[in-house]
């Protein structure tokens, strides 16, 4: 009887101790949070609004909130509402037929979709989405349309809501970040996903030695660097906190991401047999394991390869690069025809037309920060294509 009140009171002192951990850990959370809004607040309410700054709290905290997110991402793109010009008279271009065909099957795997529209609004938000990549295709007629450029789209729409704020991230996106993804082939494209292999040789040799030995190419990741992930993870909230990376940082993070998320499965990989057709179907399945859980430290190596193991480093190290295909002139911009540099580097931004719905004051013009030393290095070695 003894042992069983005594098992008994160390049953009840544990559990009050859990209790207060968990209480401890809930009121820790909680000023976590009024902390993080306090930044974003102090972040969007200097004058001018300070780019560099809040493009740096955004790609290590992350938005969190979608009213949050709605403001900071046009800031961290340098992109207004006024950027656009009224809807084109008529929205014709080359690749109707492809974005018909994309858009009838698109925003069914999203959860956001998913959960919350039904088949009526569904069908509206398709057709709302056509005439938004529709009216960017026919105001830019030097960009090419990629199977994919819808789900980046969708993104834009979901994050940003207002129909002129969402045409304008998506105008800039085209024409800085995915400005080589949007040419007539995918020379570039496949270019940069040439660099995936040197930089899992610098992560784990055996990993990159054995996909080698498996006459693997790298396009089984083709798709999260054409679209930012956005094609392969199904959670919003997943998809734009990797965003909230991506818009604040260097072009070429996603691929360094790719590296981490298959560097994270070296175990499992290299258990499979060296077969072509299996190892390529585990890893293009591989942003299934990408959750709200982990996104943060996959993040984290991200950015830490990306300081380790600079782009240049990489050109060097690849058999397979061919630097010459990263200068090809565009009949557009001649002189400054590499995303890479455009995205590092575009041009200042200019003040918005208008504050957010609370009544805050616009935020001024605002340069965006000079492109890192390593940047400036890759660029000088011929590194410059980014997704």
């Amino acid at each position: 009887r003894g042992a069983l009140h005594r098992a008994t009171q160390e049953a009840v002192e544990a559990a009050r101790a859990e209790g207060a951990e968990a209480m401890a850990a809930s009121s820790e959370r909680a000023l976590q949070e009024q902390q993080h809004l306090a930044t974003f607040a102090a972040l969007l309410s200097t004058r001018p609004v300070d780019i560099e700054a809040l493009r740096t709290y955004t790609a290590t905290h992350g938005t969190k909130y979608e009213n949050i997110r709605e403001h900071v991402w046009p800031l961290v793109l340098c992109s207004t509402a006024t950027d656009v010009a009224d809807t084109p008279s008529t929205l014709e271009h080359d690749h109707l037929d492809i974005v018909a065909k994309d858009v009838a099957r698109s925003q069914w795997k999203l959860d956001a979709c998913r959960h919350s529209y039904s088949p009526e609004d569904l069908a509206r938000h398709r057709e709302e989405l056509g005439c938004l990549v529709n009216s960017v295709l026919a105001r830019n007629k030097h960009l090419h349309y990629f199977q994919g450029y819808h789900d980046i789209a969708t993104v834009l729409v979901l994050a940003l809501r207002e129909r002129r704020k969402v045409e304008s991230a998506l105008d800039r996106l085209s024409n800085t970040y995915f400005r080589e993804c949007m040419r007539p082939g995918l020379q570039q494209v496949m270019q940069l996903l040439s660099l995936l292999f040197p930089l899992l040789a610098h992560m784990h040799a055996p990993l990159e030695q054995f996909l080698r030995r498996c006459d693997l190419a790298p396009y089984f990741c083709l798709s999260w660097v054409l679209t930012w992930f956005s094609h392969d993870i199904a959670e919003m909230d997943v998809i734009a906190r990797l965003w909230d990376a991506f818009l604040s940082s260097h072009p070429m993070l996603p691929l360094y991401l790719s590296a981490v998320i298959v560097n994270e499965h070296r175990e499992e990989v290299l258990g499979l047999s060296c077969d072509f057709s299996t190892v390529h179907s585990f890893l293009a399945r591989l942003p299934a394991f990408v959750t709200e859980s982990n996104v943060e430290a996959l993040l984290s190596e991200a950015r830490a390869a990306l300081l380790a193991f600079p782009p240049h480093t990489l050109v060097e190290k690849s058999t397979e690069y061919d630097r010459s295909l990263m200068f090809s002139k565009h009949p557009v911009v001649p002189e400054r025809s590499m995303t890479f540099e455009m995205a590092v580097n575009p041009r200042p931004c200019a003040a918005p037309s208008s504050g957010p719905p609370d009544g805050t004051a616009p935020a001024a013009a605002s340069s965006p920060p000079p492109p890192p030393e390593d940047v400036a290095e890759a660029k000088a070695h011929g590194a410059g294509a980014g997704a």
